[in-house]
């Protein structure tokens, strides 16, 4: 990860700053990761919106432990802190899994 993530990220910042240069990868930094948590977490359920905002979140959050790690080493901090977003996530399909269904329940009851 070391190796590769440092290239990764260095290329990244290039690219923000130039971002007329390189506005496909850019596109791409974020498109082609986005659309297969969306899938993930609408196939445990979530109504297309809130999963797409969670894995806007998830994607971000796993992309900041990696900076994180790249730049302090300290794996044993970044770890615990992966673990706690997967069980934050657990929690929120709990919460929100099939909120969709239960929404058309609901009307269909009353």
């Amino acid at each position: 990860m070391e190796l590769w993530g440092r290239f990764w990220f260095g290329v990244y910042g290039l690219a923000l700053q130039n971002p007329e240069q390189f506005s496909e990868f850019l596109d791409r930094f974020i498109g082609d990761w986005l659309p297969p948590f969306q899938q993930a977490f609408i196939a445990a359920g979530f109504a297309p919106a809130r999963a797409r905002s969670l894995a806007s979140l998830s994607l971000a959050a796993m992309r900041g432990l990696q900076l994180d790690l790249l730049a302090s080493g300290e794996r044993a901090r970044i770890d615990v802190a992966f673990e706690k977003l997967l069980r934050l996530l657990t929690l929120a399909s709990r919460d929100g899994a099939g909120e969709g269904t239960r929404r058309i329940q609901k009307r269909k009851n009353r």
